[in-house]
């Protein structure tokens, strides 16, 4: 941990690291400061636990005090997913109830020659449930921005909901670090190295590069191509309706803010998948699924756990610059030791610096604005939405 402020008296003088004269304020030399801000950007090491990053991320930012509490750990998403998944799974059983009572009352009026009322879950789901995304801003990497972004977010998305009646919504917003200019080079480097794809499928798999180029266009290209990432804000909602056709029109009414139309599918609304992976998924376990996406608190969830990465897939070392490269830390293998070359010797590498991890500056900002949001109330629930009977 870097202490900024070292030896303090008793009257909170503080004494020049260099000299040991007693000033009245902190003297840091040039040099302490330069390193300082190296360690905030320098990427970890591959094989760092996701612990030991927020640990360290948080000290370097002065917030060490929070690391219990903090959203990047995973025991702390779990609770609130555990919370999302209870509502989920309630309000299904409530909606799969009400559905078969209707179903019931059909039938026995119209018989049963064809089944015109089908209640089996996928089906049930169809006409009750979507899941849905709202993309909203990309800033720069400034937690006070961000958290004005989220709450406008926040506000407005409820107008929304309230304006379609029959509708319900549980919410929640999120804040993930991004990195334009790993997105720009890792297109470049797909085009060269993968077939060409047809439209349709660029635009799909650069859909976030599409929209970070839209909506990043005010911070210049000195941030967005800078070494650090920006944050996207945005929302997940498991959305409940009386019948299908609320859905398209509650589609048309987020249209209408003018809010999210620039960039591409920034509003999706998606039904239920039936199947993954070749394997039929059940309803319930769709919903499991959602609820422990929604709290995953701007990370990517690998292994159960949080990566602290950017949600790029390429090669480690592909996206990197020379300085980085040249900057790249190490840890070696030292049982590994190679006879090569007249028998000198060769420490081969265990792990080197995960270039596509995020930096302690920025997994601190993302734990900053993740807390931010969270207050937004006094139960710390103030990044959920919930409209509607939850």
């Amino acid at each position: 941990m870097i202490v900024m402020e070292v030896g303090k008296t008793n009257q909170d003088e503080i004494a020049d690291p260099e000299t040991g004269e007693i000033t009245n304020k902190s003297v840091i030399p040039q040099w302490m400061m330069d390193e300082f801000e190296l360690l905030k950007r320098q990427r970890f090491i591959s094989g760092t636990s996701y612990e030991e990053r927020v640990k360290k991320s948080l000290e370097l930012g002065g917030n060490s005090r929070d690391f219990e509490v903090s959203l990047l750990l995973s025991d702390n998403q779990e609770a609130y997913a555990s919370e999302a998944n209870y509502l989920f799974q309630k309000k299904f059983k409530n909606i799969t109830r009400t559905e078969k009572a209707i179903a019931a009352k059909f039938r026995k009026f119209k018989g049963n020659s064809k089944n015109h009322y089908p209640t089996d879950d996928h089906s049930i789901a169809q006409k009750r449930l979507r899941f849905g995304t709202v993309i909203h801003t990309v800033t720069g990497l400034n937690a006070k921005d961000a958290l004005d972004d989220g709450y406008q977010l926040k506000i407005e998305f409820t107008k929304c909901v309230k304006k379609c009646p029959g509708l319900a919504g549980y919410a929640v917003l999120e804040a993930e670090v991004i990195s334009y200019r790993n997105m720009v080079k890792n297109q470049e480097y797909e085009s060269k190295n993968i077939d060409e794809l047809d439209d349709p499928e660029k635009e799909k798999n650069y859909i976030k590069l599409i929209n970070t180029r839209e909506l990043g266009q005010h911070l210049g290209e000195s941030l967005l191509n800078g070494e650090d990432g920006q944050i996207c804000i945005h929302l997940h909602v498991l959305l409940v309706a009386k019948n299908e056709s609320i859905f398209k029109k509650f589609q048309s009414i987020l249209q209408e803010t003018n809010l999210w139309n620039s960039g591409s599918r920034r509003i999706q609304i998606k039904t239920f998948r039936e199947k993954f992976d070749d394997k039929n998924k059940p309803v319930t376990l769709s919903l499991k699924d959602m609820a422990r996406y929604m709290s995953k608190g701007g990370t990517i969830i690998h292994d159960k756990n949080p990566a602290l990465k950017y949600k790029l897939y390429a090669p480690n070392d592909k996206l990197t610059t020379y300085d980085e490269f040249l900057n790249a830390q190490s840890l070696y293998d030292e049982d590994g030791l190679i006879d090569e070359y007249h028998e000198s010797k060769i420490r081969t590498k265990k792990f080197t610096t995960d270039f596509l991890s995020l930096s302690p500056l920025e997994i601190n900002v993302l734990h900053e604005v993740n807390e931010g949001m969270m207050n937004f109330d006094e139960s710390r629930t103030g990044h959920i939405i919930k409209l509607g009977h939850w």
